[in-house]
């Protein structure tokens, strides 16, 4: 099948929040973040869910399985964002009534169809990398072997991978490659010794213009 030339781009965006354990000593703003990630990738065409608080795991299941359905019709290959930050411990990401198994939530990202980007911004976020592969790239808070904090300062906790990101998203409205974007978070955070942001797969993944 050839695909017509005005086919537009087929893009979508999955923001999750997980629990905050944080959310005693000052929070850690995952509602906030997602509000501002979801403005990002909106100005850059993509399609956003975001799921901001309480998530459950039966709608997070059918969210991703209906993003599979979607990536199958699609007449252009796909290309596909899944952001995760909260909390993530040894058997999984904590969300609102329970713990969404790892292996299972990779398993329903490898079924989509297309191009793949999973950011998690979270504790443990290393042992992430490891399910990186053909057409899945894994951008983590931290490698394998470390543990991600949040920064931790007298105007309260951030959560630095996602306010790295969003720094640079909205210092470079233009089409970026997530390279670029790999080199700058490692530049500003590792030094920070909170966080040893890693990279898993290809850095080719282009990041489109804004849309004006």
């Amino acid at each position: 099948m050839i695909t017509p030339a005005f086919t537009p781009p087929v893009r979508y965006a999955i923001l999750v929040g997980g629990l905050d354990f944080e959310q005693e000593n000052g929070k850690l703003g995952v509602p906030e973040i997602i509000d501002e990630l979801e403005v990002e990738f909106q100005e850059r065409g993509f399609r956003v869910v975001p799921m901001r608080e309480n998530v459950q795991i039966e709608s997070l299941s059918r969210l991703l399985d209906e993003a599979q359905r979607l990536s199958m019709e699609a007449q252009r290959l796909p290309t596909f964002i899944f952001y995760y930050c909260g909390h993530h411990g040894i058997h999984g990401f904590q969300l609102n009534n329970g713990i969404y198994d790892r292996n299972v939530l990779m398993e329903k990202l490898r079924r989509i169809r297309g191009e793949k980007l999973a950011i998690f911004d979270c504790c443990h976020a290393g042992m992430m990398g490891s399910y990186s592969g053909i057409g899945m790239t894994i951008l983590a808070a931290t490698q394998e072997g470390y543990l991600a904090y949040a920064d931790r300062k007298s105007e309260g906790n951030r959560l630095l991978l996602s306010d790295g990101i969003l720094k640079f998203m909205k210092h470079n409205p233009g089409r970026f490659p997530l390279g670029s974007l790999f080199e700058c978070l490692n530049q500003n955070l590792t030094i920070t010794q909170w966080q040893n942001p890693g990279i898993r797969g290809t850095k080719e993944f282009i990041f489109p213009n804004k849309e004006k």
